[in-house]
């Protein structure tokens, strides 16, 4: 049997130079697997991007914060039935120091960063993010939870870039960015304040219907592809992708509809919750 060579800290680093993201900040979403094998696993992609003077920035959300609504915090239009009642609540409440994630969404790159030692997360109870690097406090600082994607227009105002990792468009988080562009009204979801109190954050729609957008992407040349071992990366400048998919949801708002045509995708597509 031929034993498989994996993937190592110097092909990662030969990558991040070659395609000139040196020194850049990356929003990273990734399949681990996707390598085959990989040298030190998700530590060695840190290693790697970090000696290239890169910030890594990858989603780290958790659901166990999430409370049921309060009668006053039940916009219309919001993609959730309220007729349905979170059994598990938890009495806890979020801090920037937890290290709660959801492990089989997230994956195990985010579970990595969101433990390793300074490390930055946002203060955002259900979708934080969280980053690695020199800019990790300047690109996650300003995330509330009314705020939710501060991170990601700091990476397009920093003309950061996107890194899709064996991994396909229904894990781009930068795509839910764009429908509140495009004029979409985020989702409300409920979990505690500081004070213990019931507050509203803002959370992206349902993402199963974001794979539409790969005939535009590749008609458009959006997304640079490239084999790393055996990952395919996309590597997608963040500033290009954000206007692009943000006219093209305009021009078709159906474009992020799922097949299955969920409340969440019905309700964004009339504009997000009435506020």
């Amino acid at each position: 049997m031929k034993t498989q060579i994996p993937t190592s800290i110097q092909d990662l680093k030969t990558a991040i130079t070659e395609e000139k993201l040196s020194g850049k900040n990356i929003c990273i979403h990734s399949s681990i697997k996707s390598f085959g094998g990989l040298e030190n696993g998700p530590q060695g992609i840190i290693e790697a991007f970090l000696k290239e003077d890169c910030t890594i920035i990858v989603p780290t959300f958790t659901d166990k914060y999430e409370v049921n609504p309060e009668k006053n915090m039940m916009p219309m239009q919001n993609g959730w039935d309220y007729s349905y009642k979170i059994e598990s609540c938890c009495d806890e409440i979020y801090s920037i120091d937890s290290v709660e994630i959801e492990i089989k969404d997230m994956g195990i790159l985010p579970t990595t960063i969101v433990n390793a030692n300074g490390r930055i997360r946002g203060n955002h109870p259900l979708n934080s993010f969280s980053a690695i690097g020199k800019n990790a406090e300047k690109m996650i600082k300003g995330q509330k939870p009314l705020n939710v994607y501060y991170p990601l227009e700091k990476l397009v105002d920093e003309n950061g870039y996107v890194i899709l990792m064996g991994v396909d468009y229904n894990t781009l988080t930068l795509l839910h960015l764009a429908e509140q562009k495009a004029g979409r009204n985020l989702f409300r979801r409920w979990a505690k304040d500081e004070q213990g109190k019931t507050m509203m954050a803002e959370v992206g729609s349902c993402s199963d219907g974001f794979t539409n957008f790969s005939k535009y992407f590749n008609d458009k040349e959006i997304a640079k592809e490239r084999m790393v071992g055996k990952s395919l990366w996309k590597i997608i400048n963040a500033k290009e992708l954000l206007a692009f998919a943000t006219t093209l949801i305009k021009e078709n708002p159906n474009i992020t509809m799922c097949d299955k045509k969920c409340l969440r995708c019905l309700d964004a597509v009339k504009g997000g919750p009435i506020m």
